[in-house]
């Protein structure tokens, strides 16, 4: 009985931990009440900043280690300087199986212009929004 107590904690305190670094991934890579900041912070500091602004992998790597000692879920034996480290690569993969899910990140395509020479990035994400208004359309009849 103690066993199975112990496993349904484990398991609660991982979702826990995968819904709050997750609700930062989002806070901080997609959602408008960030977006000024987003914007500002990407125009200040270029290329790095737009990387680690808009890809949830990657702020998803830095959320996780900030996170580690507050909702890291694993008890943590011996090397407790690698926890940072751990519940960074946990949150990476959570916020590359994020991005796998939702597809490209909305608020980079519509905050971020896409530069003359031409963007695929951006160019992919047009053609998807626009079939997805087809489809929306096809399907409401009009």
């Amino acid at each position: 009985m103690g066993e199975a107590v112990s496993a349904v904690t484990d398991l609660s305190l991982l979702l826990r931990w995968a819904l709050i670094t997750l609700g930062f991934i989002y806070f901080i890579t997609e959602s408008s009440i960030f977006a000024v900041v987003r914007m500002w912070i990407a125009a200040k500091l270029g290329t790095f900043a737009i990387a680690l602004l808009y890809c949830a992998s990657c702020s998803g790597f830095w959320i996780g280690m900030a996170l580690a000692f507050w909702t890291w879920p694993f008890e943590v034996v011996g090397v407790r300087w690698l926890v940072p480290f751990e519940s960074g690569v946990a949150a990476m993969a959570l916020g590359a199986v994020w991005n796998t899910w939702r597809g490209p990140n909305p608020a980079f395509v519509v905050e971020i212009p896409a530069p003359e020479h031409g963007d695929d990035y951006h160019d992919d994400a047009s053609q998807s929004e626009a079939s997805t208004r087809s489809e929306e359309t096809t399907h409401d009849g009009g």
